[in-house]
């Protein structure tokens, strides 16, 4: 195996394993402090189990705008769960959010490929 093809494996991984370490946080009782404006990676969970990843070049505007309080037109996180649980209003699904979800984040440069690993190994239900 090229060399070159494990080591990018190997950081993917390593990033990973960073993200998936770091503290979860309730959507109920976030402190919004804690979310940086930077870019990123993310990972969402329902009742503990992964159902989401996505990145952002704005991890606070991303997790707490679009994908807390914002609509299924801005977040597809949203959209999905709103198919997957059959949630007609907003307000229902930010209500599901609050008392089901929590994630948590990694600070990163270019979060793209790290994604699209995280993705493709993984299979997080509503990235589908």
């Amino acid at each position: 195996m090229n060399s070159n093809f494990e080591e990018k494996i190997n950081k993917h991984i390593k990033s990973l394993e960073s993200l998936f370490a770091s503290k979860a946080h309730e959507f109920s009782t976030v402190n919004r402090d804690l979310i940086p404006t930077t870019s990123g990676i993310y990972a969402i969970y329902e009742n503990n189990k992964l159902v989401y990843i996505g990145i952002s070049a704005n991890l606070k505007r991303r997790i707490l705008g679009d994908h807390l309080r914002g609509d299924c037109q801005a977040s597809a996180f949203r959209k999905n769960l709103s198919k997957a649980l059959d949630l007609n209003d907003e307000g229902n699904i930010t209500d599901y959010i609050i008392k089901k979800c929590s994630f948590c984040f990694l600070e990163h440069e270019n979060p793209k490929y790290l994604e699209h690993f995280a993705i493709g190994v993984l299979e997080p239900k509503l990235n589908r």
